[in-house]
Formats: C-alpha cells, structure tokens, sequence
C-alpha cells in the first residue's frame, strides 16, 4: 500500500513540474537556409521541448507584414528595418548582434580600399528586395560617396548567389555581396572558400551612424525609407570565422551591426512568450551567438512596444516594494517604524543575554569537565589506581551529564547541536574512566583466579578497601 501510494505522490509530481502545452506558435526568419533561419529552426526545437509546439515558416520578403495579420506569430527580424509601420506588432527580446559582410571578389579587394571607391563600376549585390541589409547597404554605399550611376546594383535572393555557386558560374557572381546575416553566415562561407571572395572591413561605423543620422534630422522622416539607424552601429566579424588557412578575417574586421529582435503579434499569449523568454535565456540557445544572451539586455529600452508576455517576464525579477513604495511607507509609519527598532532592538538584547547565559554555562560545564580530566590524569599517572577516586569521577561525570540534559529540556542550551558539543567531552572523560576501571577489574580477576576465590568476591572486597589488589 505503501508502495502505491509513493509511486502516485511521484508521478503527482512529475506531472506538476512538467511545462503546460500551449498552442502551437508559427515563427519565420526570413527566406530558408540562411544563418538567421537556422538560428529560428534551433529555437524551434528548443520551445517544442519546452511545451510550445513551434513551426518554422520561410517568407521571401517583409516579415512583419504576415505577422502584423497575425498569419504569423513571431519574427526574428533586424533592428535596420523600421518596424513603425506594423501596429499590431511588440518586441519580444533584443537576439545577438549580425554583421553586414562586405565580400569581394579576391582580385578586386585590395582595389577596394576603406572608403569601398574601389567599387566604382562594378556589379555589388546588396541582398533581397525591402529586406534590411538591402536598406543598409544603400545607406552605405551613399556615405561613401557611390550612386546606382557609380555602381551596378543587383539585388539577388540567397537562393539565387546559391544556384550560382553550385552550378560553378563564376562570372555570374556580382564582384560584391554585402550580406547582412548572424556570424557565421552560411552563404558568406561559401563565398569565401568556393569562389574566393574576401571580407573588407568598414573602418567607418561611428562616423557613418553620426553622418546618417545628422541627414536624417535635416531633412526630416524620408518618406518610404525603411532604415531605421537608431541601432545600427559597430562591430566586428572574429578572426578564424570563416577560415584558418589562410585566416579569414585574419584579425577582428571592423563593420557595421545591427541587433536581431525577437518580435510577436500582440495577440500571442503571455505564458507563451513568457515560455518563449525562458528558453532563449535558460537554455543552450543563450549561447549560440558570442557573447552569450544574457537577461540584462531586457532592461534596456525597447526599439518597439514591449509585449506584455516580455512585462510579466521581467516583473518576476522585481521587487516587492520599489523605492517609491518604501519612501511612502517611511513617511506613513514613521512613528511604527521608530517602535519596531525599539522592539528589535529590546528583542537583540534579550537574545544576547540569553547567548552569554549559555556561554557562561558552557564555560562552567567545560572548566568543570576539565578539573575531571586533570584528577583523572592524576590518578592515571600515580603509583597506584585509586578504585574509590575513579569511581568517584564516574559518578561526578554522571551528574554534569544529568545537569546538562535537564538544562536542555529546560531550553537553555539551545538546539541539539548545542547539546551535543556539550556532551563530548564528558563521553571523551567517562571512556577514559571507563578503561582504567577496566584494568582495576582485570587485576582484581588475576587476584581472585590465585586466591581460590571468584571474580564477585573478590570485587566486593576491592570496592570495600578502596584500592587496588596487591
């Protein structure tokens, strides 16, 4: 009976602490086969176990449209693009930190140069139509001084650079792709080890950031502009990424970056993204960018409307009073709050006389316990063992013990620990007693075994005399 009931109360258990299944959520991340679809299909993977069934849905273009008609219910979608246009649409979580790749063709790169001057009439791939890089990499084109007349500007679907580079079509591959994608970008290392392509740095973050923003400013909101700048700014690609023979960057290459957000319709529940905030921070997928995600980046003010699933996440973390609330309670209860620290303090007091009450008491049971081991150590080392003075000590340890658990019950000793420190000592002397008693008893046996007599006998007399057997 037993036994059954221990095996329910078990899997009463395991069926509390198992995750409540919700309702299946849909989440894009752009076109498929990207690094950033990839980070999508991990996160996937990890909510499905976490009990939020979770399908990954490729979108060519404009991510936030489907989710804004709630045909969609999550995007990972780059801080670059302005996300204003979509009312129905609330920041989640800021992700890690992608990288706009510039990459060129190896015997164009050194022509290249930091202002990218060297691009001038070549074909540059800026990336797919209304998707973020492309608005980026406009932008950057424009501060470094180069128009459509200045450069051949294409604009080509991932999968498109990929049927190129799969069918060997080496000249069909523009002399620049500026790819704005997670580190390590799938297509930007296929570049690189299967048509040579090189990474440039772009030396000019701050100053392109500053430039942009003065512009902007100037001449007001640009009407159809999808860039939003006001995240965008440095980074850098690690050496090794992409290559370690010959090193790819071979030192950290200076770009520009932009965050990747965790954005959802604001109809999606908030245990889901509740859910959702749990697993991008509480499981192996916080470490998949460098450096790993960590919880404080939450705080941080939100780019869009912060969905309330990403508010109820973070008031788990906040106190129960804030300093406000303190403040007013101060005011209020000032007069309460004067007569709790005189009643705490009043209580501190009568706690530390209780605290020396015991010490002295300690003190007392130890000096006592060790005048017992000195006469014991007397008694050991003299010419012959005193029967009356060792059971004397055995009787006197008796009482200190008697005394010590009296005390005890009496509730001025403190807990068992307390108890038990107490009575070592006194079990350390009474064994000692105990073996010298022992060795009077075994004498007192080889004396009666001689004499004809028995053991008893033999005792009795000893204990009479009060003294050891000749």
């Amino acid at each position: 009976m037993a036994g059954a009931i221990g095996i329910a109360l078990a899997g009463a258990l395991l069926l509390v602490r198992r995750p409540t299944p919700l309702a299946p959520v849909r989440i894009t991340a752009g076109p498929a086969d990207t690094s950033r679809d990839l980070v999508a299909r991990g996160l996937a993977a990890r909510l499905s176990a976490a009990g939020v069934p979770t399908q990954v849905v490729p979108v060519t273009a404009d991510e936030l449209s489907p989710v804004d008609r709630r045909e969609i219910d999550i995007a990972l979608v780059s801080s670059a693009l302005r996300t204003t246009a979509y009312p129905r649409v609330r920041e989640v979580a800021p992700l890690h930190v992608e990288a706009l790749h510039v990459l060129v063709k190896e015997g164009s790169a050194d022509a290249v140069g930091a202002t990218l001057a060297g691009l001038r009439g070549r074909r540059v791939d800026i990336g797919p139509v209304d998707s973020a890089g492309a608005a980026l990499s406009r932008a950057v084109l424009a501060f470094s001084g180069l128009d459509r007349a200045d450069v051949v500007v294409e604009q080509l679907e991932i999968g498109e650079l990929e049927r190129r580079l799969d069918a060997g079509e080496g000249d069909a591959l523009p002399d620049a792709v500026f790819h704005l994608a997670t580190v390590p970008s799938r297509i930007a290392l296929r570049l690189i080890r299967e048509a040579g392509y090189r990474l440039v740095p772009l030396p000019f973050a701050d100053a392109f950031r500053l430039r942009t923003l003065l512009a902007q400013a100037e001449a007001g909101p640009l009407a159809g502009s999808e860039l939003d700048l006001g995240d965008v700014g440095k980074t850098e690609i690690p050496p090794f990424t992409y290559r370690s023979d010959p090193p790819s960057p071979a030192e950290p290459l200076p770009t520009l970056g932009a965050t990747l957000l965790l954005l959802a319709h604001e109809d999606v529940p908030e245990q889901a993204v509740e859910r959702i905030l749990e697993t991008v921070y509480g499981s192996p997928f916080a470490r998949i960018a460098h450096p790993p995600l960590e919880r404080r980046a939450l705080a941080a003010r939100p780019l869009l409307r912060r969905h309330p699933g990403t508010s109820a996440f973070l008031a788990r973390d906040e106190p129960f009073l804030s300093a406000h609330d303190v403040d007013e309670l101060n005011n209020t209860f000032g007069v309460a709050g004067a007569l709790l620290g005189g009643v705490l303090f009043l209580g501190q007091g009568l706690r530390q006389a209780r605290a020396s009450r015991r010490d002295r008491l300690f003190a007392g049971h130890m000096l006592r316990v060790a005048g017992i081991e000195q006469r014991l150590v007397a008694l050991e080392l003299s010419s012959e063992l005193d029967l009356e003075g060792l059971m004397a000590l055995q009787r006197e340890l008796l009482e200190i013990k008697r005394e010590a658990l009296d005390r005890f019950a009496r509730g001025e000793l403190g807990d068992h620990r307390a108890l038990s420190e107490l009575l070592a000592p006194v079990d350390v002397a009474r064994d000692h007693v105990g073996a010298l008693l022992l060795h009077v008893r075994e004498r007192v046996a080889e004396r009666a075994d001689a004499e004809g007599k028995t053991v008893a006998a033999a005792w009795k007399e000893e204990v009479a005399a009060g003294g050891e057997p000749e």
